[in-house]
């Protein structure tokens, strides 16, 4: 079965065009003042530094024009000085991150578990399964991370350019029952790369005025993160090498659908009625895995 396309029109940028050029101008920016030692966590930007990220942006924003991913002209136009506008914002932004936490943003779009050069090794998991383990590894690309002067405390983050109305539940579970794992991932991998390390944190970061460049944090408590991690690594695991593969549409939303069926390219082939096959199948024992999942890190953390 393949994703049905439907040519329309493109009325405005895609979101993940957005997020990926401003990825991209992020990665570009920071990289250049990198190479010269900069900024440090007390210092300011200077004009030249803001002319240095809108040309950056520029040139992103003119790679997507000459992709055709721009959308509607006027609508075009708005995208861009938003763009620009967000970004200058966001230097105010990152000012008072580094003077608050006392910290230098040092790597950018690390990679792990990649061929890159100057990549990291593979962050592998040791998962029990009946009596024996099996060990999952995991690659990915941590967005930023910032080191004190005395390398022994470290902030990471991944840049998010959408809403924080999804991520509210990370404040009360570190991997929002195994949605969402990055930031955990993130800080066990940098922990294993850069030793001496006796703190590191973690949040995403929305670049946007939009959002109010909020920061949306992990707990600090290195314990609870890790075991949550472990917890829905090694159920999510059990339950695939147990053949539960559960529908778990989520709720119903006010627009129409299911929240965890918005970006799926098959919702429309899947039944109507699909949270009542998912409420009946609550019986099966298999099901009982991805329970546990969506229960408190107590509850599971006491359950034998």
């Amino acid at each position: 079965v393949e994703p049905t396309e439907r040519p329309k029109d493109v009325w405005t940028l895609n979101p993940l065009e957005r997020g990926a050029l401003l990825h991209a101008v992020l990665q570009q920016f920071f990289s250049r003042l990198a190479e010269r030692g900069r900024p440090r966590p007390d210092e300011d930007y200077t004009a030249v530094d803001v002319g240095l990220i809108e040309r950056l942006a520029r040139e992103q924003l003119a790679a997507v024009e000459a992709r055709g991913a721009n959308g509607n002209r006027l609508v075009w136009e708005m995208t861009r000085s938003q763009v620009l506008s967000d970004l200058r914002a966001f230097l105010d932004a990152d000012r008072e991150h580094r003077r608050r936490q006392g910290l230098t943003p040092t790597y950018f779009e690390q990679e792990f578990g990649t061929p890159a050069a100057d990549g990291w090794p593979a962050l592998g998991i040791v998962v029990p399964i009946g009596e024996a383990a099996r060990t999952i590894g995991f690659r990915g690309r941590i967005d930023r991370i910032d080191l004190d002067r005395s390398n022994r405390s470290a902030y990471l983050f991944d840049y998010k350019t959408g809403t924080s109305e999804r991520y509210k539940s990370l404040k009360d579970d570190p991997v929002a029952a195994g949605r969402e794992i990055q930031l955990a991932l993130y800080r066990r991998v940098a922990r294993s790369n850069l030793p001496g390390l006796d703190r590191v944190g973690g949040a995403l970061w929305f670049v946007s005025a939009k959002e109010g460049f909020k920061q949306v944090a992990i707990a600090d408590d290195s314990s609870l993160v890790d075991r949550r991690l472990d917890e829905v690594v090694a159920l999510t695991v059990q339950g695939i090498a147990r053949g539960a593969f559960p529908q778990v549409p989520g709720k119903r939303r006010d627009s129409g659908g299911f929240e965890n069926c918005a970006f799926c390219d098959f919702d429309r082939i899947c039944p109507v009625r699909r949270e009542r096959i998912s409420s009946r199948k609550q019986a099966d024992p298999l099901v009982a895995i991805h329970r546990r999942l969506a229960a408190t890190p107590e509850a599971i953390g006491d359950d034998e």
